[in-house]
């Protein structure tokens, strides 16, 4: 749990997202999935999903959630790093979903 939230603040801080409350859950691939086919109307398995909230309270960022089975084909930072990268000002989105990059 420290490694993460390590790599989280190194992280929010390299994204410059610094002072934002955000939400990491690990979840089976079945969870994930249901959440894609609910909010992104895809039937796949993604390795994470980002949430971003754009409106609404100001400290909070928004969620992430990780698939804990990914951990075999990919590590913990490169997950986060994607997942953070949803949360820059660049457009807008309900959540976004990443597979193998």
């Amino acid at each position: 749990m420290k490694e993460m939230q390590r790599i989280a603040k190194r992280l929010i801080t390299y994204l410059g997202i610094k002072g934002k409350e955000l939400n990491i859950i690990f979840c089976s691939a079945t969870y994930i999935r249901r959440l894609a086919k609910k909010y992104l109307r895809k039937n796949y398995t993604p390795a994470c999903l980002s949430f971003p909230f754009w409106e609404g309270e100001k400290g909070f960022l928004g969620e992430i959630y990780l698939n804990y089975h990914s951990l075999n084909d990919f590590s913990l930072p490169h997950l986060l790093e994607h997942a953070l990268k949803h949360f820059l000002p660049k457009g807008k989105s309900k959540g976004i979903g990443c597979s193998k990059d």
